[in-house]
């Protein structure tokens, strides 16, 4: 497995709890990218909102410009043997009860049986429960290794609500900081019952020598001779995921059990 961390402190806790919290950006950087999300506003649908979903694919790739222009080199620093490869702003409208976002996995882009990629979630703003910070079921990377694609069934769906009352704690922030976990961790965040808007950013980290792999309809695979195999129905998506988001042809995805960082 790739080495994340240059702290070797920050990979044992990474490899044990599926998380880490950790400076990541500036004031002046947070201001810069607030601006961005400001002038490159998509139509509100919902209370919550990221523009990966948008349906212009040139508008995403002015987004992933934005943000890569302020968050590459901090992102570099942290995670010297990654690359980002995904990036778009997150947004809770404020007072909205439908900006919840429910427990999840997030979508996999790498081969996890040989590299783990880890999704990067930074508040624009302090965060904390009653604006949407993140909650997160610490260790819950460990459950499960199959593909996670959009459209998927919730994994755990019958034991959800006990998971959520008994292994699930709240993550405040202040603005700046970044949340570096494993896409196989357990969270979601609560609605934003503020006055003013919860603005983030998300991005995905892969090792620099993995190639991507998206899955489409990866409940169709199967743990075979310690593998992975999928069957005839099922897609795997190569190639940049720039790219890879395009093929949705102008549509948002499925409402699925996996999201982008919340």
């Amino acid at each position: 497995m790739t080495r994340a961390f240059s702290d070797d402190s920050l990979n044992r806790s990474l490899e044990q709890k599926g998380y880490v919290v950790s400076s990541l950006l500036e004031p002046d950087a947070v201001s810069r990218l607030a601006v961005s999300c400001e002038v490159l506003r998509s139509p509100v649908t919902h209370g919550f909102h990221a523009t990966v979903h948008a349906k212009d694919v040139e508008f995403r790739r002015a987004v992933f410009s934005a943000i890569t222009a302020v968050m590459e080199a901090p992102l570099r620093q942290r995670l010297p043997e990654y690359r980002l490869r995904m990036a778009n702003f997150v947004v809770k409208e404020a007072s909205r009860a439908d900006s919840e976002v429910g427990f999840h996995q997030d979508w996999s882009f790498v081969d996890e049986s040989r590299f783990v990629s880890l999704n990067v979630w930074c508040p624009l703003v302090d965060v904390g429960p009653d604006n949407g910070c993140l909650h997160v079921m610490a260790g819950s990377h460990r459950l499960s290794v199959a593909p996670r694609a959009h459209g998927d069934a919730h994994p755990f769906a019958d034991i959800l609500a006990k998971i959520r009352r008994r292994h699930v704690h709240a993550v405040p922030m202040t603005a700046g900081l970044g949340v570096f976990y494993d896409g196989r961790l357990l969270h979601g965040s609560p609605p934003n019952r503020t006055d003013r808007r919860r603005v983030s950013v998300g991005c995905v980290m892969v090792p620099a020598d993995a190639t991507l792999l998206h899955p489409f309809g990866s409940r169709h695979w199967k743990w075979s001779s310690s593998r992975w195999t999928r069957s005839s129905s099922s897609v795997m998506t190569r190639g940049p995921v720039r790219r890879v988001f395009a093929v949705w042809g102008g549509s948002p995805p499925p409402s699925s059990s996996t999201r982008p960082p919340c």
